[in-house]
């Protein structure tokens, strides 16, 4: 569930050269989990205050 294979293959693509394939489907499925967790923190953290 977790973007495990986005995150090696944006890390394969910043220390190899030619080796990582889809990049930018990779980066798009990263940022979307951060958006996710930055929406789901501003949820809790509205919830406590």
């Amino acid at each position: 569930m977790l973007p495990f294979e986005s995150m090696a293959t944006v890390i394969r693509a910043g220390l190899t050269t030619g080796l990582a394939t889809d990049v930018g489907v990779s980066f798009l499925v990263l940022g979307a989990w951060a958006v996710a967790g930055c929406a789901v923190t501003a949820w809790v953290v509205g919830r406590r205050a």
